[in-house]
């Protein structure tokens, strides 16, 4: 499948049981972009409140305790990556190249992990777990989920 998923939002007022994600895609808002390839354990611990597949898009409403179970498999690849720096088994990386690339992508401007632009919510600049926390758990934290359907999306 070469969908990338998303963590999106609907408003309950807008969503309508039998639609399909065309038909929602202007009320349909990205909160977090995950990338294309997700592990299995973090798709399975979903906790799925209704699914809905359509021909050209997917999506499950998925439960606010979902976000935790994201964060703590975020952090765990994180802590796997560096076990595997310490002990030398790292296919990609020494301890000192990880080091000068992270120093790098702090001081070059054109790569800073963070965001600072006061227009958008989005903490984080990064594809790398270790940072992507952050905006997981800002999500957790502000969701309104009395009024709103936290989305499982594909597209």
């Amino acid at each position: 499948m070469g969908y990338r998923n998303y963590i999106s939002m609907i408003k309950k007022e807008d969503f309508v049981e039998g639609q399909d994600w065309w038909e929602y895609k202007d009320e349909i808002v990205e909160l977090h972009e995950l990338g294309k390839y997700i592990d299995s354990e973090i798709r399975d611990g979903l906790i799925v409140e209704s699914e809905k597949f359509a021909e050209d898009g997917e999506f499950d409403i998925i439960n606010i305790e979902s976000i935790p179970h994201i964060v703590s498999c975020y952090a765990k690849s994180f802590k796997k990556f560096l076990e595997s720096l310490k002990e030398g088994t790292n296919r990609i990386y020494t301890s000192e190249s990880y080091i000068e690339e992270q120093i790098r992508r702090w001081t070059d401007a054109d790569s800073l992990i963070y965001n600072i632009k006061k227009d958008q919510d989005k903490l984080v600049s990064s594809w790398e777990y270790q940072y992507e926390i952050f905006d997981l758990i800002r999500i957790y934290k502000t969701f309104d989920v009395e009024n709103c359907h936290l989305l499982w999306l594909g597209h």
